[in-house]
């Protein structure tokens, strides 16, 4: 009765008109000043908060709490109560459209099955933000997608971790590629992500001071545009 619900942050903007009344809805948000203002417009919509985000490898020393929003939200899910826990797994800063380890450990700690979902619409503007933030225009019209639910797990290794991690980032891909299809827009490609060297998955959030290379390892590449598809025909 508790499941997680993964939106890549591009796409967040549309999920206040989807809760359900019946639902306890708990919304994993950054605790930063962008979060701030996210969470005053939420909590209007009668969805609970979440503080905290994965940490930035860039500043491994900056505590972005995300250990306490990991634990918050298994509490929560493992309640006795119709839970949901909605979250960006590529949030807050990317890269765009993959998914931090995160939603797979907490899908696997708690026993939750997580929802993939996508939204489109036909005049919306894709914003310069690093995760082209997708922005409908007024009276547009455009689909919502779920995927299948992703049953959590059995384990916590890190093979079965990282495996986890893959089949919900292709679903969601493949519910933004078929909102934006249905649409026709060209959907958005994703972020060219490297591995995190020295991180396992049982470590995630990391630590201060993981996610650095080991000596003599290879810095962090720079993060490039996958090739963008040529655009979609109009959906009929």
């Amino acid at each position: 009765h508790s499941w997680i619900l993964a939106i890549w942050h591009g796409r967040l903007l549309q999920i206040p008109p989807l809760i359900d009344p019946s639902l306890e809805v708990h919304a994993m948000i950054s605790a930063n000043h962008d979060g701030d203002i996210i969470s005053a417009c939420v909590n209007r919509f009668g969805i609970n908060v979440l503080r905290g985000s994965s940490a930035d490898r860039r500043k491994p020393e900056k505590d972005k709490m995300g250990r306490a929003a990991l634990e918050a939200g298994l509490e929560k899910l493992r309640s006795d109560r119709k839970v949901l826990v909605a979250l960006t797994p590529d949030g807050p800063r990317g890269p765009r459209m993959r998914c931090q380890p995160g939603v797979a450990l907490l899908s696997a700690r708690a026993g939750a099955p997580v929802m993939p979902w996508a939204y489109a619409t036909r005049r919306a503007k894709p914003l310069g933000s690093w995760d082209k933030f997708l922005l409908p225009l007024p009276f547009d019209r455009g689909v919502m997608v779920f995927g299948d639910p992703i049953p959590a797990p059995s384990g916590e290794d890190d093979h079965g971790l990282e495996a986890h991690r893959l089949r919900i980032e292709e679903a969601m891909l493949d519910c933004a590629r078929r909102a934006d299809l249905a649409v026709g827009r060209a959907p958005v490609a994703p972020k060219m992500k490297p591995a995190i060297p020295g991180v396992a998955m049982a470590d995630w959030p990391p630590r201060e001071g993981a996610g650095t290379p080991a000596p003599g390892a290879a810095p962090w590449a720079p993060q490039a545009d996958a090739p963008r598809p040529a655009a979609a025909p109009s959906a009929p």
